[in-house]
């Protein structure tokens, strides 16, 4: 699997292109992501120290501190060349010590939250929610014939 390389100094006509990009290659990459899709990352510095191996995505707890805006799903993009990536401290994150051939891509997409009632009936697969009374993220690893929710531990919630 490859993801397209429009971020920051890349070919893009418009941030939507970027978007757009994402959106068509984000399911196919956290279906292969497995366990890995399961980590979570408590701020920029940590997800920093972690090598972006295809196919993983994170989710990121925040960006100094948990919920301090910064929240969000960020995938690994290995696959570029040498200064490819740089470091903006957002969309794209650079592993210390890279060469700015791999890179943690943020996702922009929208993530639904709410009480462990209110999850959705028929979520996904793989579908981020970000259940309010737990007070942490959870996913729909399974949804026929009954959908199963996981927590970034791989626990059964």
């Amino acid at each position: 699997m490859s993801i397209p390389l429009l971020h920051d100094g890349l070919p893009a006509s418009s941030a939507a292109d970027i978007n757009a990009a994402i959106a068509a290659t984000v399911p196919e990459a956290i279906s292969q992501a497995d366990a890995r899709y399961h980590q979570r990352i408590s701020n920029y510095a940590a997800l920093r120290a972690v090598y972006p191996v295809n196919p993983a995505a994170i989710y990121l707890d925040g960006g100094a501190s948990e919920n301090d805006g910064a929240q969000g799903i960020f995938i690994a993009s290995a696959v570029g060349t040498t200064g490819q990536y740089v470091d903006n401290g957002d969309t794209v994150i650079v592993p210390t010590g890279g060469d700015g051939s791999a890179a943690w891509l943020r996702v922009s997409v929208p993530v639904t939250h709410g009480t462990t009632a209110q999850r959705p009936a028929s979520p996904a697969l793989w579908q981020m929610y970000g259940d309010d009374t737990l007070g942490q993220p959870i996913w729909a690893t399974t949804i026929t014939p009954s959908v199963i929710w996981t927590n970034s531990a791989g626990g059964v919630v």
